[in-house]
């Protein structure tokens, strides 16, 4: 068996066979279920971490000072993270899970691996090259404003595809730091033409106070247990100090606009860093021009609240009217992206002593507060958060397993569920902006 380093104290496998046998044993053992190690930390250079989420201070660096701060922990991965600075690991971002070996030991498997040698029995074969991964950040100021690449621009630059992504406000870590009301900047103003975008672009006014790119982008008041769409191609500035979840397509491409916010300059390669190489040797006013002809003006000029922001739906298919037997589902992320159905999530609560049966597509997992069984697992949270404490407990309910999700109480235990593609059909809900 090839063995590796440690991950969280666990021997790493890497041997395909091997893998298979562990992954195998883990189900059977849990019942279909596969837990998560904790939680990878992914650092930006343009980031500084604000309301605390479970990260003890060692870990606010964990590859060096140069990188930015870890703001950013990321579930369920089986992506590297496109940082791409010296000094960042190979496996930046890429979660892993538990297995179980041939002399009955835990070990850790990176999920990318998991899904390559044994993804058709995990979360099915059609969802194995587009699985979902999903963050929490909580950075100190709002993200710089950027936008994410359409469809058409990333496989121009050899990338594998559009990025979609959506947001959660989930109440259970929002209302820690809910002192003042939340404005996220997303979209762009009326008049705003690619012009007016080139100018946030350029040399001369990159990291300059003048140009902090929030300016083009109307801000949206955002509440706990509210939902966003982003769609590619749409400049949006996440607001800080405040824990986000975040569900997205397997992909990290990012552009940014704003060169300077809340006193943090952006690192200038960020710009360009999805260009040609024949268009790095571009002037400055070309390459600027460039840049801002990537946006989508149209999706970003439409009514952004109208079109992307998601109010909870109570699940009524699989739960009657969303609440029953002490049992609430409500969906947070749903609806068709672009024709397509990407990933979805829902938000769960059960009292004490309530349980639910979970089968059909694959999932994950997540406790945010409480203690519950996960088939044969255990998963729990402390109620109040604090900095050693495991907040992240996660598992993976496997293609075809039908397991019950359980609170033994003594209170009610909360979190979220989400999903890959082509989970729901005609069972999930849409939303406006998929009708526009």
């Amino acid at each position: 068996m090839s063995r590796t380093a440690l991950k969280c104290g666990l021997v790493i496998v890497t041997d395909r066979n091997a893998i298979t046998r562990a992954l195998l044993r883990a189900m059977e053992e849990n019942g279909g279920v596969l837990v998560f190690t904790d939680p990878t930390i992914v650092q930006r250079t343009f980031c500084q971490q604000g309301e605390p989420f479970g990260l003890c201070p060692d870990q606010l660096y964990p590859y060096g000072p140069t990188l930015g701060q870890g703001d950013e922990l990321w579930r369920a991965s089986a992506m590297k993270a496109m940082n791409g600075e010296p000094g960042c690991p190979v496996d930046e971002g890429i979660s892993y899970v538990t297995g179980i070996d041939d002399q009955g030991q835990e070990v850790a498997i990176s999920f990318d691996l998991a899904l390559d040698c044994f993804g058709q029995t995990l979360v099915g074969l059609e969802r194995v090259k587009n699985w979902p991964y999903a963050k929490i950040f909580s950075n100190r100021y709002d993200i710089p404003n950027h936008f994410h690449l359409t469809e058409e621009d990333a496989i121009s630059v050899g990338l594998e595809g559009s990025k979609w992504e959506s947001y959660l406000l989930l109440e259970e870590l929002m209302l820690r730091s809910l002192d003042s009301p939340r404005m996220f900047p997303a979209g762009l103003y009326e008049h705003i033409g690619p012009d007016d975008v080139a100018q946030f672009l350029l040399d001369k006014n990159w990291g300059q106070p003048k140009w902090d790119a929030r300016a083009l982008s109307p801000a949206h008041l955002v509440r706990p247990g509210q939902g966003a769409h982003m769609p590619p191609g749409v400049p949006h500035a996440p607001t800080g100090q405040t824990p986000f979840f975040e569900l997205m397509e397997k992909r990290d491409h990012f552009i940014m606009i704003s060169g300077f916010q809340d006193k943090i300059i952006t690192p200038e390669g960020l710009r360009w860093r999805h260009l040609l190489a024949e268009q790095q040797g571009w002037d400055d006013k070309r390459k600027a021009e460039f840049v801002a002809h990537r946006i989508d003006y149209v999706a970003s000029k439409k009514c952004f609240r109208r079109n992307n922001m998601l109010e909870p739906i109570p699940d009524t298919d699989n739960n009657g009217n969303g609440v029953r037997d002490g049992v609430s589902l409500r969906w947070g992320i749903y609806g068709m992206l672009g024709g397509q159905e990407r990933y979805s999530a829902k938000l769960w609560r059960l009292e004490a002593g309530a349980s639910v049966k979970l089968s059909g597509p694959p999932l994950v997992s997540w406790v945010l507060d409480g203690s519950i069984s996960f088939g044969k697992k255990t998963l729990a949270n402390s109620r109040v958060f604090g900095t050693q404490d495991r907040i992240f407990d996660l598992g993976l309910k496997t293609e075809g397993a039908e397991i019950i999700l359980q609170n033994n109480g003594p209170a009610h235990a909360s979190g979220v569920m989400w999903f890959g593609p082509n989970s729901h059909g005609n069972k999930m809900p849409s939303y406006f902006g998929q009708k526009n």
